[in-house]
């Protein structure tokens, strides 16, 4: 009897040691490179005078949201300003591509652009931000201005 104690208790402990083996090691998940392409363009025919003089600033933003927290951290932004009529139609686009990590279990990829449009002092803006599903590691978001 007692030596089936003490092979139920050594059972015991390798066990418990094996399940917190498994918790240490999902709690330090490996980040995976998620893509993120972004695809602006004009969205309609600028070429009238009226639009001659309109700029347009763009705003990119890439981060990730926390699952368990819901904390946002912004891993990549940048401003893309320029008249107008400067912009390429949909076929010429302008591409940008970019790598965000991610830990797929832990985190979601959140996507945002914010246009502001100035017209001789006349101030319009925009804004529009997603969560983009954890099962992809690429991502397809076109801007039409």
């Amino acid at each position: 009897m007692y030596k089936m104690v003490i092979v139920v208790s050594l059972l015991a402990v390798g066990i418990v040691g094996c399940s917190r083996e498994v918790e240490v090691a999902a709690s330090r998940e490996e980040p995976v490179e998620t893509q993120i392409e972004f695809s602006i363009y004009a969205a309609k025919d600028y070429s009238t005078p009226e639009y001659q003089q309109v700029e347009a600033s763009l705003t990119l933003t890439a981060g990730v949201i926390d699952i368990q927290t819901g904390a946002f951290i912004k891993k990549w932004d940048t401003l893309i300003t320029r008249n107008l009529v400067d912009f390429p139609d949909l076929e010429q686009s302008i591409t940008i591509e970019k790598s965000i990590p991610l830990r797929i279990n832990k985190e979601r990829l959140q996507v945002a652009h914010s246009i502001r449009y100035n017209n001789n002092g006349q101030l319009s803006q925009t804004a529009n931000f997603v969560t983009l599903p954890s099962d992809q590691v690429r991502h397809l978001k076109k801007i039409g201005l």
